[in-house]
């Protein structure tokens, strides 16, 4: 991702196609069914305008803010740092920042969210919320942006990020909240056999979630549950533990460099790689042959 340089937007939520000098961003294109970015925004900004999408900012620093009450009078109160607001789709009230603040702004696409509310049976709530405190919620938007700003993210691991942080989305403001697996079925022995031959074929290339959920024949939200619940695992941490069974299996029976073990076994680059090592088995790769 590389900086750009355009006016700040009128919308008291950035306009996703514009960027400040200090912001880092990935444009929410057409199609594209979420998107988040780093966003300063100026003094004054007032939020006016319906959102086709839901909306959620969370705060880098504290701030004050004002909304405009029921009596047509402006309320002033404090939004203090980590905390969320959220603008769901539709008319929202006129809300404005009083002093330049930095912030994270993540925008997620209707139909998007749509498809994962029908497999969990929970629709969102309606309005905007102003001042939430979702220790869940805030994690995964940590979560990811780093991802978002790594040197090469991986398709796989920010889908399944985008998937938990619609479901909790959708769980914030709802009267109750809903044991996403208490029923869930695990995929059937047949299908998860195939997925996994699919992993194991196609290991050094860049997995998705949507192409594994084709090949299990169940939407993504569905396929991701039932996978979750069959192996006890997420579909990317199978993907990163067959990765790294590869690669041990390759450091024990090859003199492979280490960079083409770790391409082989589709780890973005040898850091990658050192740093699951690491991570997996308190030894880095080169540690780890030398001891077998």
């Amino acid at each position: 991702m590389s900086q750009q340089s355009t006016p700040a937007s009128t919308s008291g939520m950035p306009d996703p196609t514009a960027t400040s000098e200090t912001v880092r961003t990935n444009p929410f294109s057409p199609g594209q069914r979420f998107q988040i970015q780093r966003y300063q925004n100026y003094a004054g900004q007032c939020l006016k305008e319906a959102n086709d999408r839901h909306v959620i900012v969370q705060m880098r620093e504290s701030a004050w803010a004002e909304r405009r009450g029921a009596s047509g009078s402006w309320v002033q109160f404090l939004k203090e740092r980590g905390s969320l607001t959220i603008v769901r789709s539709g008319p929202v009230p006129e809300v404005r920042l009083l002093n330049p603040s930095n912030m994270i702004v993540c925008a997620l696409e209707k139909n998007f969210t749509h498809e994962i509310a029908l497999e969990m049976d929970q629709q969102p709530a309606s309005g905007a919320d102003f001042h939430i405190r979702d220790t869940p919620l805030e994690e995964l938007i940590n979560l990811m942006i780093n991802d978002f700003e790594a040197s090469r993210p991986c398709a796989l691991y920010s889908d399944t990020l985008a998937h938990a942080l619609v479901m909790r989305f959708l769980l914030c403001g709802s009267s109750t909240e809903h044991p996403l697996n208490s029923s869930v079925e695990p995929l059937p022995p047949r299908i998860l056999r195939r997925v996994r031959d699919r992993i194991e074929a196609e290991l050094d290339a860049e997995l998705s979630l949507a192409s594994l959920a084709n090949e299990s024949g169940y939407s993504r939200e569905h396929f991701l549950r039932m996978f979750r619940t069959a192996t006890g695992l997420t579909p990317h941490q199978y993907v990163l533990e067959r990765r790294l069974s590869a690669a041990q299996q390759l450091l024990r029976q090859s003199k492979m460099l280490l960079v083409d073990i770790a391409l082989q076994c589709g780890f973005s680059s040898q850091t990658h790689m050192n740093d699951v090592f690491r991570k997996r088995l308190g030894v880095t790769p080169l540690e780890y042959r030398r001891n077998v």
